[in-house]
């Protein structure tokens, strides 16, 4: 399942204080409805209802969300740039980019994303393993072979999740150091058990 510009960045200087504080209150409803769907989706199949008409309408709704967030979180990229802390604060700017993330069938989009998140990290406006996720992400839905090694796959011959192909595997934990983020395996691990009752239902 996928889960499913001309750019016009503003000065984060030039928004009102009432301003930011609105986008930071829209990209939380949107992160908050995003979240409940994709949730009622993990416990409906962790509660082994593969691929039962419940489970295809959580699909079918989560993919219409993604879909209404796509032009709405194409505005606000015209208008703002990437979101960064100063304009939408920590969660504001976090939340924007996870629902980013979840825009698996716009790439075009997603890389657009990328391009001005990267100036925002460099400015440290913006989470660096959030960006790190991002740039896997968009690597993966490309069909290429990831940098961190974010992006996972379910083993169902091992039932263990295991990440994608990674470039250059024995760097890989020098370059997530570099973002902030834990070793491979000590995400593997999280990972495993974090999904433990959704990979005891497939054995």
């Amino acid at each position: 399942m996928r889960y499913i510009l001309v750019i016009l960045a503003l000065l984060p200087c030039l928004h009102s204080s009432a301003q930011d504080t609105a986008l930071a209150g829209r990209l939380h409803r949107m992160y908050t409805t995003d979240q409940q769907a994709r949730a009622a989706l993990n416990n409906m199949r962790t509660n082994n209802n593969g691929d039962s008409p419940e489970v295809k309408a959580l699909i079918a709704n989560i993919t219409a969300i993604d879909k209404e967030n796509n032009a709405v979180l194409k505005g606000i990229l015209k208008q703002y740039g990437f979101p960064g802390y100063k304009v939408a604060g920590i969660e504001g700017s976090d939340n924007f980019w996870l629902l980013a993330q979840h825009q698996d069938e716009d790439t075009a989009f997603q890389n657009e994303v990328l391009a001005l998140m990267k100036k925002a990290v460099d400015a440290k406006d913006a989470t660096p393993s959030k960006y790190a996720m991002l740039v896997d992400r968009v690597l993966v839905n490309t069909g290429k072979k990831q940098l961190y090694g974010t992006q996972f796959i379910l083993n169902r011959e091992q039932n263990i999740f295991q990440p994608h192909p990674v470039e250059d595997s024995l760097s890989v934990n020098v370059r997530r150091a570099a973002m902030g983020l834990p070793t491979l395996e000590e995400n593997l691990q999280q990972m495993n058990e974090v999904y433990k009752n959704y990979l005891e239902q497939k054995k």
